[in-house]
């Protein structure tokens, strides 16, 4: 399973304050390729003035993301507390991973309230070439943070697979972004930075057995160690 390797969860680093989107699935103007299916590799960098705190912490240096028709596995490793995070667009659910124990455990349900600000990406004329594509630049601002997306049209999933799917939270699905995958992201508050950057493509048909869990695996409702 492309997910084995990846023991316990540590996902402070990439999705505290971090805004996901959620998409009706209805604003995408596909271009002319075909979405993405294989995997993403990314490095982790952090900077700041609070960096050498935050290192002490042993962060999560490394990312893949996997992507197969709707459903997409996220992993977080190379760190005192690397995590695999499942989606699987079918059940509409979001499950972490604990292969080592043959374990899993269902995410915590969370709507977003009225007090809740959906976020929306805003373009910016800055533009970058990364792994041969050419990028444009997204930026979500909330409170004293800023995080900004460095996205290419050719790289994307198809987000008419997410419509009526409210569980499903992930930043591709921000407004603005529009279901393009960032191969860049910047995410600054006033004492650090986080740069998540991709380093590999790999464009490739991945089985479909790779995004379940496997039967002997036993379900668990809430994850104590988060």
């Amino acid at each position: 399973m492309l997910w084995i390797k990846h023991t316990l969860f540590w996902i402070a680093l990439l999705t505290t304050g971090i805004a996901f989107g959620q998409h009706d699935g209805t604003a995408f103007s596909k271009p002319d390729v075909p979405e993405f299916e294989g995997t993403i590799n990314y490095s982790i960098a952090i900077t700041g003035k609070n960096a050498k705190g935050f290192a002490a912490d042993e962060p999560i240096q490394k990312m893949d993301q996997h992507y197969r028709k709707g459903d997409f596995i996220i992993q977080l490793y190379e760190g005192s507390f690397p995590t695999s995070i499942l989606y699987i667009l079918d059940s509409n659910k979001v499950y972490y991973i604990d292969a080592a124990n043959k374990r899993y455990f269902l995410k915590d349900k969370y709507q977003y309230t009225k007090k809740d600000t959906i976020p929306i990406a805003v373009k910016k004329s800055e533009e970058q070439i990364i792994l041969g594509h050419k990028c444009s630049t997204w930026e979500v601002t909330k409170g004293s943070e800023t995080t900004t997306y460095y996205v290419s049209d050719k790289i994307y999933v198809d987000i008419s697979h997410f419509k009526k799917k409210p569980r499903t939270k992930a930043i591709f699905l921000i407004k603005g972004l529009d279901g393009r995958i960032p191969l860049k992201t910047i995410r600054k508050t006033p004492d650090l930075t986080i740069t998540t950057t991709a380093t590999r493509l790999l464009p490739k048909a991945l089985d479909i057995q790779n995004f379940r869990i496997p039967k002997d695996f036993k379900r668990h409702i809430r994850d104590w160690r988060r």
